[in-house]
């Protein structure tokens, strides 16, 4: 949604026409479609299809249809950001859309984010008015009408309240944290907004892991009875509960849960989420925070080691919560001790690649070599596996390249000759032909720079 109102209002500055594929669920990854982990009830995320969302009239008047035999629709599903190698370009301006050559005949394809925060000429507070009015301009099925004004009904009834959208999902429990780092929202900073907020105003609470959202709300109230802490008359409920019989499910639960989060007083999110980004163009408040800015470094570190012993969620959402301690430490000039605690921590709650591969590097960065052996040689044989094509394999994990390529290969250059010898022979094991081919011209081209670096190190020393 995002993305359109973007088209939307390129197309109010420009007085160009707009128009909009709609890619459907085929285009999420497989985990927004899991309903449950281990006990943990899931909602996950769908998009739908156009019917489901607009009228026939819109989509006759704006939608591209995707029949699979548009190359250019195509391409847009393998590179969204179609405008991102203008982005590092000093001068680069809004109205430079205008004049730069564009990859697609079809046009700019406009991504799911903040233009403001791509183009600096764009004044913000213009850009949410011209968005809202983009809105309203929006022609919606029957049944996302019915949302709507159940949901402003409810709202009506019920009175005020701040919204605290909790992004965990895919990203804890599947995929690569070092690039999503501020996209997910650590559940101890949710308790502690809860603790401040509800003294003073109702709240309502959204995310995609019901059981961890549901935990969260009881251990906030157990910490407030124990400090007794008054809230007098104000609630505190899921989104699920602000309407009676609420059946919602897959694209109308996604539309109603981003709509309720709209409807805050004040919005409580993370750094940067598509799904909280359409609520809070379309808000009536300005009131919009993301939790990693409204706490500053310090008081996030003291708060997630106030409640993460005692709060009782799923081990992989525990498990992040330590990688965040493990970036805060680093963050604030803490000990290599106190990092490597957190390090310990967080890789012994969690079974995932991902973990295993952060662990990996967070020794090699701070030039722990033989723990970092000792670690590598201690996985089982599909555990080393799984790790390198986690994090060396750049079609696996485009977080990570190069960069994560030249740590790991510093790690096994300043090994001893035998462990190097071990380990490169393991991985040669496990590694298809196609991989070992990458693998041996990435190895090549790092090699040089890497000796020469250690050698140059090692003289220093």
């Amino acid at each position: 949604m995002v993305s359109l109102l973007n088209a939307m209002y390129c197309s109010k500055k420009f007085h160009i026409p707009f128009a909009f594929v709609w890619f459907g669920d085929e285009k999420l990854n497989a985990f927004c479609r899991t309903k449950q982990v281990d006990n943990n009830r899931l909602v996950g995320i769908s998009v739908g299809s156009p019917e489901e969302v607009f009228t026939e009239n819109f989509i006759r008047n704006y939608c591209i249809s995707d029949d699979g035999s548009n190359e250019e629709i195509i391409k847009m599903k393998d590179w969204v950001y179609y405008f991102e190698p203008y982005r590092d370009i000093a001068d680069f301006c809004f109205d430079d859309l205008l004049y730069y050559e564009c990859r697609s005949p079809l046009g700019w394809n406009m991504p799911p984010i903040f233009l403001p925060d791509v183009f600096q000429d764009i004044n913000k507070n213009d850009y949410k008015r011209v968005c809202k009015e983009c809105y309203r301009e929006i022609e919606f099925s029957d049944e996302i009408k019915g949302i709507i004004e159940k949901v402003d009904t409810a709202v009506s009834d019920k009175g005020k309240f701040i919204t605290i959208h909790v992004r965990t999902g895919d990203i804890v429990y599947s995929v690569p944290w070092p690039m999503y780092l501020r996209k997910a929202l650590i559940a101890e900073l949710v308790v502690e907004v809860i603790i401040k907020e509800l003294p003073h105003n109702n709240v309502v609470v959204l995310g995609d892991d019901i059981t961890s959202l549901e935990r969260i709300i009881q251990f906030s109230r157990q910490i407030m009875q124990e400090n007794n802490i008054d809230f007098g008359n104000h609630s505190i409920l899921l989104a699920k509960d602000l309407i009676e019989n609420n059946t919602y499910e897959n694209v109308l639960l996604t539309f109603y849960d981003s709509y309720v989060l709209s409807k805050g007083e004040k919005l409580f999110i993370s750094s940067w989420s598509s799904f909280a980004f359409f609520p809070s163009l379309i808000s009536d408040t300005d009131d919009v925070f993301s939790c990693y800015n409204y706490f500053s470094a310090q008081e996030q570190y003291d708060i997630i080691l106030k409640y993460i012993e005692r709060l009782d969620l799923h081990p992989l959402q525990r498990s992040f919560s330590y990688y965040h301690l493990m970036q805060l430490s680093k963050e604030l000039g803490k000990s290599f001790e106190e990092q490597l605690i957190f390090a310990n921590k967080m890789v012994s709650l969690s079974s995932l690649n991902v973990t295993k591969a952060v662990y990996a590097f967070f020794l090699i960065e701070h030039r722990k070599f033989n723990l970092f052996y000792d670690f590598v040689e201690a996985l089982s044989s599909e555990e080393l596996e799984g790790m390198l094509k986690f994090a060396i394999i750049p079609w696996n994990s485009n977080c990570y390249r190069m960069n994560v390529f030249k740590r790991f290969c510093l790690g096994i250059f300043t090994a001893d000759n035998a462990r190097k010898a071990r380990l490169l022979h393991t991985i040669k094991k496990k590694l298809s032909a196609q991989e070992k081919e990458w693998f041996n011209q990435m190895y090549k081209t790092i090699f040089f720079r890497l000796h020469r670096y250690i050698w140059f190190n090692k003289k220093l020393h």
